[in-house]
């Protein structure tokens, strides 16, 4: 290929032009005279590998001469010009199929008999890299139902859904195991279509399936695990008692049965489902916490639906985040007469608050919420009261942000093969109950007022009522932050645990902490004046007793029960007789002050 540098001359003629420098016809020649009517034009961006189209010129000539063509590709950088490849000597150049990804400058030069040839503009042709093929999963596998031993129906299949770009085939390839993920398992043989049929005859436990998927040049992919859960049938008629070491989970199905999750007294997960269950049915929670030795009996129940004002008998004991101390929970409410030593409600027509986080932290806080949940039905059973208030832990656990559960938590899903906030998710009875719980209690006008954390200023500000931030409680409680405020922008600040602003109703600090968090006493006259209470009780922010703050129009109450214990502590409050009293697990009572 000849190459040619591109000079410029500087002409100095007295009728005479180089032919370097002719452009036009001089006026004292007769030679024939090009010009170029119609420039190249640059073809849209082409891709690497299937390059296609055409380059035209269009020229004419003075006194009736052929035009002569020849197209050159051209470095705009070095000014140097060489020839192209290809049907080069034609009007319309064809561009080569085998152009490179890149920018490419293509320019024509058109030339006649005696006449001084010319030069086109430099034409931009632009070439993409060729895309590579690539896989998209556009349906993983959807995790089919629980399966009872012997009762997974012919032909029920995984299915995955993919496409590839630039036509290629795809490949299928399933594999299965015993372990959560996609990075392990065995291949199936046999198993390379975009479906599985599951064997009919899997054993109890836990399986995980996923399928990569190739094609000819390109990089393979897999969907994500889906969990196969065969569980044992229970048929024997005499286990009315199903028990639960640590860990006892309930699923309510279709019709009456139920499925039940629990952890056995050796560490083996029992996984069952009951069909038909029986009236005799009860459940049984054995503590597994360090050096407390607590079972009881309880029975699934519908729900109890008070509402968010409460009455005011003739006593009402006040306790708040025992986060997995079952000891120190039993304690407190046997020491001050809420249950026997059978655990039985015995407070007649009086009341108990629980001001939230039995969830987190403790061994023991599965046992401690069935235990509210049990109680909650036998005080109304009685004609007295008991209400749980939403703490920022039940709400973490629920949405899936598992930073404080305890590690044998973790250990036994891992076993169980189920994710820990499906165990509190709105399939389960715990999850069920828990997303019933107002977020707010209050006495009525000049009474008390009730919440896990405190209210901000900023709520006043935002006119958010008592009625209203226990509706968003009920519908978000639970929700990941980024939905629940998609759904409703109010919940940005009731739900708020940022650091910076600590706006929500269920981490507020400012009227515990004494730093530059600290509420001022002007705002929490705005603060109790808005919702008509004349006294605020609040857990959340942990004190070493309790404490009458802001001369006792804050009570704190949320001490530390793994210390406060041992050494009976103060552990609540009791409202009784129109006074005001701190009490030990014990029941040991100190006048704080009155109602």
């Amino acid at each position: 290929m000849r190459k040619y540098l591109l000079l410029t001359f500087a002409c100095f003629c007295t009728g005479w032009v180089s032919p370097a420098c002719k452009t036009d016809r001089s006026p004292f020649s007769s030679d024939p005279v090009i010009t170029i009517t119609v420039q190249p034009a640059a073809p849209a961006a082409l891709t690497e590998g299937s390059v296609s189209g055409t380059l035209a010129v269009t020229a004419t000539v003075t006194g009736g001469a052929k035009p002569a063509y020849r197209w050159y590709t051209y470095d705009p950088e070095a000014e140097v010009v060489s020839e192209a490849a290809g049907n080069a000597a034609d009007a319309i150049y064809t561009l080569p199929a085998d152009l490179r990804a890149g920018t490419h400058y293509f320019l024509c030069e058109v030339s006649a008999p005696k006449a001084a040839s010319v030069r086109t503009d430099p034409v931009t042709v632009t070439v993409k890299p060729a895309s590579v093929p690539v896989i998209a999963i556009t349906a993983q596998p959807a995790a089919p139902p629980v399966f009872t031993e012997g009762g997974i129906p012919e032909n029920t299949k995984l299915t995955v859904t993919a496409s590839v770009t630039g036509g290629a085939k795809l490949k299928y390839q399933w594999y299965g195991g015993t372990s959560d993920g996609n990075a392990a398992g065995s291949a199936i043989g046999g198993a390379t279509g975009a479906s599985y049929i599951l064997p009919t005859g899997l054993a109890p436990g836990t399986y995980f399936y996923f399928c990569e998927i190739g094609a000819e040049g390109v990089a393979s992919v897999r969907t994500e695990p889906v969990a196969v859960v065969v569980i044992e049938k229970k048929t024997e008629e005499k286990d009315d008692i199903i028990d639960g070491y640590g860990n006892l989970h309930i699923f309510p199905g279709s019709g009456k049965s139920i499925r039940v999750v629990a952890a056995k007294a050796g560490g083996a997960v029992l996984d069952t489902l009951v069909a038909e269950p029986t009236d005799k049915l009860k459940f049984r929670y054995h503590s597994m916490g360090e050096g407390v030795n607590v079972s009881f009996d309880f029975n699934l129940h519908s729900g109890i639906e008070h509402p968010y004002t409460l009455g005011q008998p003739a006593k009402t004991l006040v306790v708040s985040d025992f986060h997995g101390q079952l000891g120190a929970a039993v304690a407190v409410l046997k020491g001050n007469g809420v249950v026997d030593d059978e655990l039985n409600w015995t407070f007649g027509t009086n009341q108990l608050l629980v001001l939230g986080d039995m969830l987190d932290r403790g061994r023991d806080d599965n046992g401690i919420a069935w235990l509210v949940y049990k109680l909650e039905k036998e005080a109304e059973e009685a004609g007295g009261r008991l209400d749980f208030i939403s703490g920022n832990h039940e709400d973490l656990v629920m949405k899936n942000d598992l930073r404080y559960i305890h590690a044998d938590h973790t250990a036994f899903v891992k076993k169980a093969g189920v994710a820990y906030n499906v165990l509190y998710g709105p399939g389960t009875e715990l999850g069920r109950w828990l997303r019933g719980r107002y977020l707010v209690l209050t006495e009525g006008e000049g009474g008390n007022i009730f919440v896990h954390a405190g209210i901000n200023p900023a709520l006043v500000d935002g006119k958010y009522t008592v009625r209203e931030m226990n509706e968003l409680g009920l519908l978000y409680t639970g929700m990941p932050n980024a939905e629940r405020n998609k759904l409703n922008p109010r919940n940005e600040k009731l739900f708020d645990g940022s650091s910076s602003t600590l706006y929500g109703v269920i981490w507020y600090r400012g009227m515990v902490k004494d730093d530059g968090t600290a509420i001022s006493s002007a705002n929490l006259d705005k603060v109790l004046n808005y919702y008509g209470a004349g006294r605020m009780f609040v857990g959340h922010t942990e004190v070493p007793e309790v404490a009458w703050r802001y001369d006792g129009r804050v009570v704190a109450i949320n001490v530390a029960h793994a210390t406060n214990y041992p050494k009976d502590g103060t552990a609540g409050v009791l409202m009784e007789g129109g006074n005001i009293y701190s009490v030990t697990y014990s029941g040991k009572k100190v006048l704080s002050g009155n109602k």
